[in-house]
């Protein structure tokens, strides 16, 4: 029962990714309309709100089944405590206090955080193997993907820190020029696909697999869309997402 729950949560996340592709889409340039919502939070509480759940799912996951779960299971939920603890604890507090949120976009996202953090958590802490149960080929790509999400996660930290600092000090609307932003329009988004991609290898699990596509689905549009805009407002040689590629 768990398991039919699970890949059905799966499919969900997919369907929500490819619904958000399709909105992206229609969105020919970055909205630059400086309108807030008319219901709505500063992005300090918005973001800490919509990632709440997927901080205390992770952590109560990785404390207290402790009786059922993998050792490599726990490492994997790890992984995910140490993302969530960035994203809720640290970054909703470097943005800017000015932007708002629509509650809309808080509750949808609130909502898929619950879903993507239980078929995470609940896969790794019921149906993740241990690490030396796995042939050689497998634990090879799996510390791969360790890396990979090691760095994705570097890479887009510093991004935020890049563009939150530029965004303070600058009122244009530029981007920064230094550290991967002379190669792409927006890193923060590489670096996360990177992440959970590398977070698919190492996990190799159908909830790790839909949450790496839904990534891809959300962000890979949306930077078309950012590089789209800012070469209209500014010159350069940058790619959208991925250095030298795209």
């Amino acid at each position: 029962m768990l398991y039919t729950c699970i890949i059905a949560l799966c499919f969900f996340i997919v369907l929500i990714g490819l619904f958000l592709t399709l909105y992206h889409l229609k969105q020919s340039t970055k909205n630059n309309n400086t309108e807030q919502p008319k219901f709505s939070l500063q992005y300090p509480y918005a973001w800490l709100i919509q990632e709440s759940p997927s901080l205390i799912i992770t952590t109560a996951f990785y404390h207290f089944s402790a009786d059922s779960q993998t050792d490599y299971g726990a490492y994997l939920n790890g992984l995910l405590v140490l993302h969530y603890t960035y994203r809720c604890l640290i970054y909703p507090f470097m943005v800017d206090w000015k932007c708002r949120n629509s509650l809309f976009s808080v509750a949808f996202a609130f909502q898929f955080s619950v879903w993507n953090g239980l078929a995470q958590c609940a896969w790794n802490s019921f149906f993740q193997p241990e690490w030396a149960e796995k042939t050689d080929t497998e634990n090879w790509l799996n510390a791969l993907g360790v890396l990979m999400f090691l760095l994705g996660l570097f890479t887009h930290i510093i991004a935020d820190i890049q563009l939150v600092h530029h965004r303070r000090v600058s009122c244009s609307c530029t981007i920064p020029k230094r550290f991967l932003f002379s190669l792409v329009t927006s890193p923060q988004y590489f670096g996360e696909c990177l992440q959970w991609i590398g977070y698919f290898l190492a996990a190799t699990s159908p909830p790790a697999l839909a949450f790496a596509l839904f990534t891809i689905c959300n962000f890979a549009p949306r930077a078309r869309n950012i590089h789209r805009w800012h070469c209209s407002v500014e010159e350069g040689n940058r790619k959208a997402l991925i250095p030298f590629v795209l």
